[in-house]
């Protein structure tokens, strides 16, 4: 899953190598990741980058900058 990780998430601006390895350490998996509400990514890695990470994955429920 790591490996699946590092394809999806390097594709996105913004997010980086210290980004996703804090997202593994956390939540142990892509899987769980993707499946991560918006608060729970807010918490681990901040407001900007849990929005770039939950539209990536859930372009369909975009979050709006506040």
């Amino acid at each position: 899953s790591k490996s699946a990780l590092h394809s999806e998430l390097d594709d996105t601006k913004g997010i980086g190598p210290k980004t996703k390895e804090l997202l593994l350490s956390k939540l142990k998996s892509a899987k769980r990741i993707k499946e991560s509400d918006y608060q729970a990514l807010t918490e681990i890695v901040g407001t900007a980058k849990s929005k770039i990470i939950y539209n990536y994955f859930h372009p369909e429920e975009e979050k709006e900058s506040n």
